[in-house]
């Protein structure tokens, strides 16, 4: 801090008694380079009582300014304290809904919705119906019927869909159930008879018939029961539909392929009945 001051009463003309001098007057100017160097009470004090008054002042707002600082800090704290314990809590409360089982790849990246793992089909109350069909539920297709003996299920952000595997006792059928714009889209399928080659378009023809793309992208699978050989992971699927209901699945995990060609079927076609003692 620099000090200049000025005495009025020296540069006067005045001469002789008379009243008293003026006051000493200072123009401060300070130079901050630190704490260290910022007003002196002491020294100022003795210079005159307004600066003294200066200093108080000063040592004041900068007094406010450190508890205003203060009370920042220990919010931020405090919110961060807060966020830490919310987020541990919800991801508590989803291990526990999960089953205590904490893998990663059974959690998907969308909204907060939990994907229950593979041995733990969803809840059901009342009867079996196409949506909720699960292990040991029997299946009627007119004469014949069928054991539901495992499910492979599908999850591509807010869509989900199921591929149901049926024993009949000499033969093994897959019943694809999956909603499509609010509708019940059934199908029986089974595994083609070779696969589709190279780069998938729009439009393909395979077994010598004509197939145009309904839809395509990306899933993840979990499994339960038995499931011919299906596998839990993240593939990448394409659905073509031909004429009469005519139906083609391509599935890529990975490099391999795999393809299910099938047709649809009504839904009112079949009969359901509950499973719970073939469980």
């Amino acid at each position: 801090m620099e000090l200049r001051g000025k005495n009025h009463a020296a540069q006067s003309d005045h001469s002789g008694p008379g009243p008293e001098a003026p006051p000493l007057v200072f123009d401060l100017t300070v130079l901050a380079h630190g704490f260290e160097d910022v007003f002196d009470l002491g020294e100022l004090a003795l210079l005159s009582p307004a600066a003294s008054r200066v200093h108080v002042a000063v040592d004041r707002v900068a007094l406010y300014g450190m508890r205003v600082l203060f009370f920042f800090a220990l919010s931020c704290l405090a919110a961060a304290t807060f966020s830490s314990v919310v987020l541990y809590q919800k991801g508590e409360r989803r291990r526990q809904e999960l089953g205590g089982i904490a893998d990663p790849r059974l959690l998907l990246p969308f909204d907060s919705e939990v994907v229950k793992p593979a041995s733990s089909p969803p809840a059901r109350v009342g009867e079996p119906t196409l949506d909720n069909l699960q292990r040991g539920d029997i299946v009627e297709d007119g004469p014949d019927d069928y054991v539901v003996v495992g499910t492979v299920r599908y999850r591509e952000e807010r869509d989900t869909w199921a591929l149901h595997i049926l024993d009949g006792g000499t033969t093994h059928r897959f019943l694809e159930v999956r909603r499509r714009g609010g509708a019940l889209d059934v199908a029986f399928v089974e595994r083609a008879q070779g696969l589709p080659t190279g780069q998938l378009f729009d439009g393909l023809t395979f077994a010598g018939q004509g197939f145009q793309l309904e839809g395509r992208g990306d899933a993840r699978t979990t499994v339960d029961g038995d499931t011919a050989g299906l596998g839990t992971g993240v593939i990448a699927w394409a659905r073509y539909g031909g004429a009469g209901g005519a139906l083609l699945l391509v599935e890529d995990e990975g490099a391999a392929r795999r393809a299910f060609v099938g047709a649809r079927v009504p839904a009112s076609s079949l009969s359901l009945m509950s499973g719970e003692l073939n469980r």
